[in-house]
């Protein structure tokens, strides 16, 4: 129908109708081209050419590019699918095939879900090596935004020092035995310093944090711990105290209280 109006136009000039000079439809019809006729004449439409730089289809599914006279094959599949091969690999048709009927098939799952999936089918090698090659439109246009690492302004009303929160957390050295640690954090600055405890005594808190902290950089006005029972204890609190020092628990069910603490021990 295109290639008709397009012969049409060509063959009677301009139309007065100002809907036929619309920029969408004169760009859409311009796609086309048709042969053009007497005015006795039948009018038969022309196979359109594919221009250079066109998009033009086989029967196979797959699509070439016209550049240059020469024809370049797009690993575009017509169920969206393709394979992005790094310079020197490819991959056999049938096995794409399979990859692409698989994909579709259980519900276009993720790569690692995929990936799962095929090893516990026995496959391995280049046909796994072939998931990170594989791209799907479906998957493009269904995916989330990726969410971004949120910025926070440092609160005006406290400078270094002035508030201190504290939390334990253990981890595994190459022998599997674990290790605890105390986290010092400045609340104004992010300021952050780790230091081994050997036990959870009140008295082993106290020691640690004076000596890692109150001895140079002083006693803090505040210190926020969570409900871990060498905080709760009362040595911790009368030793901390001592320093003109509020001490405040958080819930035990509300550790986002003290979540900058609790990200910078993850």
């Amino acid at each position: 129908m295109l290639r008709w109006v397009r012969a049409r136009l060509r063959r009677d000039g301009v139309s007065k109708d100002l809907r036929w000079n619309e920029k969408p439809l004169k760009k859409a019809i311009d796609q086309w081209s048709a042969v053009y006729v007497a005015e006795n004449q039948p009018l038969q439409d022309q196979p359109p050419q594919p221009a250079e730089g066109s998009v033009a289809s086989r029967p196979g599914g797959d699509d070439i590019v016209m550049s240059d006279g020469m024809e370049r094959k797009l690993s575009l599949h017509s169920d969206g699918i393709s394979f992005d091969f790094p310079k020197g690999r490819k991959l056999t048709e049938p096995v794409k095939q399979a990859l692409r009927r698989i994909h579709c098939n259980l519900g276009h799952p993720s790569r690692a879900d995929l990936e799962r999936f095929l090893k516990l089918g026995g496959v391995s090698g280049e046909i796994l090596e072939a998931l990170k090659w594989m791209k799907c439109i479906t998957c493009a246009h269904s995916m989330k935004p990726k969410t971004h690492r949120g910025a926070s302004i440092p609160p005006s009303h406290v400078v270094f020092g002035d508030e201190v929160q504290l939390d334990c957390f253990k981890v595994h050295d190459s022998r599997g035995v674990g290790h605890w640690f105390l986290s010092i954090l400045d609340r104004a600055t992010s300021y952050h310093i780790v230091k081994h405890v050997h036990d959870h005594a009140p008295k082993t808190f106290h020691q640690v944090f004076h000596d890692g902290w109150i001895v140079w950089a002083g006693p803090p006005s505040l210190v926020t711990v969570d409900m871990e029972g060498g905080f709760r204890g009362k040595e911790f609190w009368q030793e901390v105290g001592s320093h003109a020092t509020l001490v405040m628990t958080i819930a035990r069910t509300a550790h986002w209280q003290a979540g900058k603490v609790e990200r910078h021990n993850k």
